[in-house]
């Protein structure tokens, strides 16, 4: 993966180089925006991994210098809601025997938080009079993520039943996490007024955290998965390029 994102990062970098690049007509761009991020299972871990995965909510706010106007420069600050996904146990009796299965709820973050920089490049697109109106971008990201969690673990009777034997655990949140996190961007911008606009985007990325449970004798660190936020904003861009213009 990483070799993968360091030669797309050279592809985009010598693109770049050998196009016919001019002045930006806009220096800067900051945006709010708002999604969703699916999410694969985790990688890496054997004891908490199960297949109905939640379909976490993604918000950030992202800023970009424009260095020419095919290659921009940028921070993206993010925030995903829970990551969590929902399974069967087993339930075991005292002597061996298989008394049934129920369900289990294991959350890997009650929330998540990532800063990543961003290099892209633009295709700036432009309309009869000359102003530029979209852009077409794409490019690569690094930087770290961590996770909010609290550990703790839930107990319940299978079955309504009383005793140790049908006791199981029912939730378990595993303990905060933090490593990096990496990946690529493709996005449109589309400006109705001259510096006002919207725009959307696709950014797939890949994390890798390290955590240690001390309850499972550190069997559930470190673990990796992939994230795929969809996300739609408002931008809003700096400068004095182009004309007064209106949707």
């Amino acid at each position: 993966m990483k070799q993968r994102l360091l030669l797309f990062t050279a592809l985009l970098l010598s693109g770049t180089a050998f196009g016919q690049n001019y002045a930006p007509e806009y220096r800067f761009n900051v945006g709010v925006y708002g999604g969703i991020a699916p999410t694969t299972k985790l990688y890496k871990i054997t004891d908490y991994s199960a297949d109905e995965k939640s379909l976490p909510s993604h918000f950030g706010v992202i800023g970009h210098y424009n260095i020419m106007d095919r290659l921009q420069v940028g921070i993206d600050i993010n925030t995903n809601s829970e990551w969590s996904s929902k399974g069967t146990t087993t339930i075991v009796g005292l002597e061996g025997q298989t008394l049934g299965q129920t369900g289990v709820r294991y959350v890997y973050a009650d929330r998540v938080w990532s800063t990543t920089f961003r290099v892209n490049g633009v295709v700036p697109m432009y309309d009869r009079l000359k102003d530029n109106r979209s852009n077409f971008y794409y490019g690569v990201a690094f930087g770290g993520i961590f996770t909010v969690n609290d550990g703790t673990t839930t107990y319940a009777q299978f079955d309504g039943k009383h005793g140790e034997e049908y006791r199981y655990v029912s939730e378990l949140h595993l303990e905060p996490a933090a490593g990096y996190t990496m990946g690529f961007q493709l996005g449109m911008e589309w400006y109705t007024r001259t510096h006002l606009g919207f725009n959307v985007e696709a950014a797939p990325r890949f994390s890798h955290l390290n955590t240690v449970d001390t309850r499972a004798g550190g069997r559930n660190g470190p673990y990796d998965l992939f994230t795929f936020p969809f996300s739609v904003g408002v931008r809003y861009r700096f400068g004095s390029g182009g004309g007064s213009y209106r949707f």
